[in-house]
């Protein structure tokens, strides 16, 4: 597998990319990191196993934490993220996979819009 990916979908342009720390940086240098500069409507990534879900700077950015070791703590129920495309809107959310007895989810459930007007991008 390739370390980072960037495609379209129903006209988003979508990048994958497994780290790009701190994730707090601005957007343009993420996408310089990540992606060699390419710019993106979405930016999925990973590696910190935390879950983070923002729009900023014209990009929705996605950080689906991790389904089995959320936070990087043991071993347990995460978070895992969900995107619906179509050609004018993004839906994204991160979802709270449940609880482990004895171990409870640090995750915490999140879930934002973005709508595509004329040549910008809005979140709802």
């Amino acid at each position: 597998m390739a370390d980072r990916h960037v495609f379209d979908v129903d006209g988003w342009r979508i990048g994958l990319v497994h780290e790009v720390r701190p994730e707090s940086r601005p957007m343009a240098e993420l996408l310089e990191d990540g992606l060699d500069g390419e710019p993106v409507d979405i930016l999925i990534t990973g590696d910190t196993h935390v879950q983070r879900l923002e729009f900023r700077e014209q990009v929705l950015f996605m950080n689906p934490g991790s389904p089995t070791l959320p936070h990087h703590k043991e071993v347990r129920l995460g978070t895992v993220g969900l995107l619906e495309v179509s050609a004018n809107m993004v839906r994204a959310e991160i979802v709270v996979l449940g609880q482990t007895h004895g171990s409870p989810n640090p995750g915490r459930p999140a879930h934002l819009s973005v709508r595509r007007d004329a040549q910008t991008l809005r979140e709802l």
